[in-house]
C-alpha cells in the first residue's frame, strides 16, 4: 500500500504542476523528433540579440526548482544563466523530450498488453495474473519516467503565444491520463474483489489509455 499512497501524493503534486499556464514544455514535440532540435536561425537569434531573453516568464515549478534563475542547478558556476549555457540547455531539452516521446510510445504498448490481460482476468482467466502485473510494472516505469523527463527538462527560451494550440490540448489531456493512471494504481489492490472499486479500476485504466493515446496523436499534428 505504501507505493499507492506515494502515487496519491504524486497525483496531488503533479496535477497542480500540470495545471500551470505553461505551453513551452512541449512546444518542441509538435512534429517529429527531428523538428525538436532548434534550428540554426533560432540559435543565431539567441546569440546575436543585444538583450536576449534567456528564460521564459512562465514555466513549470519543477523546471523553476532546477533551471530557474535561482534554481538548484544554478549553484554550479558552470551552469549560470548565460547565453552559452542556455543554448546548451536547449540541446539537453531536445534529448530529454526525445526520450519523453519514445518512452511514451513504449507506455502505449504496455497499456495495450495490460488492458488485454486485464480483460482476461475479469473473465476468470487467473493464469494471466503474473503477466498482467508485469505489463503494469513496465507501463508504470515507462510512463512516469517519460513524465519526469518532461517535467524536469530545461525550459524553452520564451513563452508561447496565447490561444488554442495542439500543445494546449496535449497538456489538458495529460492531466486526465495522469489522474487516471494514479487512481488505477491505487485501486489495483481491490481490482480482484467485485464491486465499485473493481469497476473504477477498470474504468480509470481505460480512460488513462484513451486520453494518453489521443494526447500522443494530437501533439504530432
Amino acid at each position: 500500500m505504501k507505493i499507492h499512497y506515494t502515487l496519491l501524493f504524486l497525483l496531488l503534486f503533479l496535477t497542480g504542476i500540470y495545471a500551470q499556464s505553461d505551453e513551452a514544455i512541449i512546444d518542441t514535440l509538435t512534429n517529429t523528433t527531428s523538428h525538436i532540435e532548434p534550428s540554426s536561425s533560432i540559435i543565431d537569434t539567441i546569440t546575436t540579440k543585444e538583450h536576449p531573453q534567456l528564460l521564459p516568464e512562465h514555466y513549470l515549478l519543477t523546471q523553476q526548482m532546477l533551471w530557474g534563475k535561482y534554481g538548484l542547478i544554478r549553484a554550479l558556476p558552470s551552469l549560470e544563466v548565460t547565453e552559452k549555457n542556455r543554448i546548451r540547455e536547449i540541446k539537453w531539452r531536445r534529448y530529454m523530450l526525445s526520450g519523453h516521446k519514445i518512452l511514451g510510445y513504449a507506455s502505449i504498448l504496455g497499456m495495450i498488453g495490460q488492458a488485454y490481460t486485464g480483460v482476461l482476468l475479469y473473465k476468470g482467466e487467473r493464469s494471466y495474473k503474473d503477466l498482467h502485473e508485469k505489463f503494469a510494472a513496465f507501463t508504470n516505469i515507462t510512463y512516469f519516467t517519460s513524465g519526469g523527463l518532461m517535467l524536469f527538462a530545461p525550459p524553452w527560451r520564451s513563452d508561447r503565444a496565447p490561444g488554442y494550440s495542439n500543445t494546449k490540448t496535449h497538456k489538458y489531456l495529460s492531466i486526465v491520463h495522469l489522474s487516471c493512471m494514479i487512481t488505477s494504481n491505487i485501486l489495483a489492490d481491490v481490482a480482484e474483489d467485485p464491486g465499485f472499486g473493481r469497476d473504477m479500476h477498470r474504468t480509470t485504466a481505460f480512460l488513462a489509455f484513451g486520453s494518453f493515446f489521443i494526447s500522443s496523436v494530437v501533439i504530432n499534428f
